[in-house]
């Protein structure tokens, strides 16, 4: 198998996570080599001297794109769970991994915040919805088990699913 990396950008509460989380089951059923970068949980490993405020958010996003870009190039499949709100973020990562896949889990603002039972004003004023990502899911609209499949027909139609041998999640 090539390496690529499957990117999911979102607001927060979004689906990124959840539905790489159920992606990752399908891979495994294929034997599909991967390795799973969840932004909440790589943030304490990767960028344990970064402040939460968002321009030190930024530069842990270039260090996740970094990380993906290693795993890629070693011919495992990378899926990334991050909101990085800024365009420029993702087409540093775009740009750096050749083979690049963004998955979009396009959800409002307000379903975001009810699912989180918080307010997301500061992330929504500096989010920019990406202007050609490669594939847009409805996380409002579509269950978590179509947006899987979603990704999967994308997946096989691009010849990207091949199989391998399975890997850990971070």
């Amino acid at each position: 198998m090539v390496g690529y990396t499957i990117w999911f950008t979102g607001l927060p509460s979004s689906g990124k996570t959840t539905i790489a989380n159920e992606l990752v089951k399908e891979l495994k059923k294929r034997n599909i080599s991967y390795v799973l970068l969840d932004d909440t949980k790589i943030r304490k490993i990767l960028s344990p001297d970064l402040r939460d405020i968002k321009y030190e958010y930024y530069r842990h996003v270039v260090r996740m794109a970094n990380v993906s870009y290693l795993i890629s190039t070693n011919d495992i499949l990378s899926i990334v769970c991050s909101v990085s709100p800024k365009r420029v973020l993702r087409k540093y990562a775009r740009q750096l991994i050749k083979n690049f896949v963004e998955v979009y889990t396009k959800c409002p603002k307000e379903v975001c915040e009810m699912r989180a039972k918080q307010n997301f004003n500061g992330y929504h004023g500096y989010y920019e919805n990406p202007l050609r990502p490669n594939v847009v899911l409805d996380t409002q609209k579509d269950t978590i088990t179509h947006n899987v499949q979603v990704v999967i027909k994308y997946l096989e139609k691009e010849k990207i699913l091949n199989g391998g041998k399975e890997c850990q999640s971070i």
